[in-house]
């Protein structure tokens, strides 16, 4: 009796515990200070640049402009002018040019002051129908075997580069087909991939591919895709 007793109080204890644990706690009534940092954004002084992009001696129309490590890219238009604005001024900006069919090149060093910048002729080398490759990254991000949900899609990554191993190659088009079946559609965009889309890779050379589960088939099925 004395013990079943004890483990009547000890439940009650528990229970009491529990129930203190997920009452509802109410703030009483304080005064604090919240400090308000303001920031004048007219003191941050903006640039931006302009230029042709040529290739061969020819005009390059819908080459990929960006300037590396930031959110501004641009594609030329007729002619092979671009422009990107809104640029915060300053020193040591890179910026990466490339185009179908040429090497992507990289210009270093440039400095953006406030105000138009003229950054002339930017002009791209010919690949020289050097056959190209798609290789995996260092580090490699893609799994072994990728899962797809039904009615999702995954992504692998990869590199274009030209078989000289250095060049990396933008602007072509990569496709992806189930092995010995069918082709499977690329070129959507994504926020989370700014100014780019499946299967064409970016000026330095990175390409995401895109792999819906309609192309594998009912739940639990493998496929290989080349």
């Amino acid at each position: 009796m004395k013990t079943r007793r004890l483990e009547a109080l000890k439940f009650l204890a528990l229970c009491v515990l529990i129930t203190s644990a997920v009452r509802p706690v109410y703030a009483a009534t304080s005064t604090g200070v919240s400090p308000i940092i303001t920031v004048d954004l007219r003191s941050v002084l903006a640039g931006s640049i302009y230029g042709q992009v040529f290739g061969g001696g020819l005009s390059l129309t819908n080459a990929q402009i960006r300037v590396l490590d930031a959110p501004y890219t641009t594609n030329s238009g007729a002619g092979g002018g671009f422009s990107l604005s809104n640029i915060p001024a300053g020193a040591g900006y890179v910026l990466t040019v490339s185009a179908a069919g040429y090497a992507v090149k990289r210009f270093a060093n440039i400095s953006i002051a406030a105000g138009p910048n003229n950054l002339g002729n930017l002009v791209l080398g010919n690949l020289n129908n050097l056959p190209v490759q798609l290789r995996p990254l260092v580090p490699d991000v893609n799994p072994n075997m990728t899962m797809v949900e039904q009615g999702g899609t995954a992504y692998r990554y990869y590199q274009v580069a030209a078989t000289d191993g250095r060049t990396l190659v933008g602007g072509v088009t990569v496709g992806l087909r189930r092995a010995g079946g069918a082709v499977v559609p690329q070129g959507s965009t994504s926020s989370e991939w700014a100014g780019s889309e499946t299967g064409k890779p970016d000026a330095d050379g990175l390409v995401r591919l895109e792999l819906p589960s309609s192309a594998i088939g009912n739940a639990g099925s493998t496929a290989t895709f080349e």
